[in-house]
């Protein structure tokens, strides 16, 4: 799949490249069933890794909770494995970012 989207970055890639690669993932549509396997497989991954992913600020939080809000529409409100893990991130990420804000 990395052929047809590339991923630039040899390291972690910043949440808002990761989003936007999430973005172009899941506007994917094909009839081919192999595709759209690689296509679900590579949006795990970056949801993953954008669970994993501190944000650097308050659009990155929102770009996520934006992200797991698709997901839980796309999947008629339930959520899987990487959607309670990126709420959780998110969740995270505010209390970090506020006491940030609180200390600085």
């Amino acid at each position: 799949m990395a052929s047809i989207i590339p991923f630039p970055y040899a390291g972690t890639p910043p949440v808002g490249s990761l989003l936007a690669r999430l973005g172009l993932l899941e506007s994917v549509e094909s009839p081919d069933e192999t595709v759209m396997a690689t296509v679900a497989d590579e949006e795990q991954r970056v949801l993953a890794s954008i669970a994993a992913t501190p944000a650097g600020g308050l659009g990155d939080v929102q770009g996520k909770l934006a992200a797991l809000l698709r997901r839980a529409l796309a999947n008629e409100g339930m959520l899987d494995d990487n959607g309670v893990a990126l709420l959780a991130s998110s969740l995270d990420d505010l209390d970090h970012l506020a006491e940030a804000r609180a200390t600085g």
